[in-house]
C-alpha cells in the first residue's frame, strides 16, 4: 500500500467520521445536515477517483473500493436516518439524487461532459462507471438511480426492518 492510498484512505475516514458526528447533532435544520452529510460523503471519493475518471485510465483497486465505500456509506447513512424516523431525509433523497440527474441530462443536452452537480456524483462511482461505460450510453443515468434507489433502501430498512427486528428479539 502506497503513502497516497493511506493517506486517501485516512481522509475518507476522516470524512465519514464527521458524517457521523453531524447527523448525530440535533440543534441543526435537518436539510442543512443533509446537505454537509452529503458533500462529505461524497468529496473525498471524488477527489481519490477524479484523476483516473478525467483521463479515462484504467482503473485501480482503489477506484473499485471508493466506488464500493460510496455506495455503502449513503446506504448507512440512510440506514441511520430511516432508523432515526427523518421523515425529512425522504425528501432529500428524492430532491438531491432528482436535482443529479436532472444535471447529467442538462450536461448531455447541452453537449456537455457532464454539468458539475452531476460529475460530483459520477466520479465517486468511476470505479463501476469504467467498466461499463462502452455498453451502455445512459449509463449516468442508471448509476445515479442506482445510488438513489439504495439510499431509498437503506432509509427503509433503517426506519421498517431494524425496529422490527429489535422488537422480535425483545419478546423472545
Amino acid at each position: 500500500m502506497t503513502i497516497s492510498t493511506l493517506v486517501g484512505v485516512l481522509v475518507i475516514l476522516l470524512f465519514l467520521g464527521i458524517v457521523f458526528f453531524i447527523s448525530s447533532l440535533t440543534k441543526i435544520n435537518s436539510y442543512l445536515k443533509f446537505i454537509a452529510c452529503a458533500i462529505l460523503i461524497t468529496f473525498p471519493f471524488t477527489i481519490i477517483n477524479l484523476a483516473n475518471s478525467i483521463y479515462a485510465n484504467n482503473v485501480s483497486v482503489i477506484n473499485i473500493i471508493c466506488t464500493l465505500l460510496f455506495i455503502l456509506s449513503w446506504l448507512v447513512f440512510s440506514l441511520i436516518q430511516g432508523y432515526k424516523k427523518q421523515s425529512s431525509f425522504k425528501k432529500f433523497i428524492m430532491g438531491y439524487w432528482l436535482l443529479s440527474l436532472l444535471s447529467a441530462w442538462l450536461g448531455n443536452l447541452l453537449g456537455l461532459s457532464a454539468a458539475l452537480f452531476a460529475l460530483f456524483n459520477l466520479v465517486p462511482m468511476y470505479g463501476l462507471y469504467y467498466y461499463v461505460q462502452k455498453s451502455f450510453s445512459g449509463i449516468n443515468y442508471i448509476l445515479i438511480l442506482l445510488v438513489m434507489i439504495i439510499s431509498w433502501t437503506g432509509f427503509l430498512i433503517g426506519e421498517k426492518f431494524i425496529p422490527f427486528v429489535k422488537q422480535k428479539s425483545h419478546i423472545n
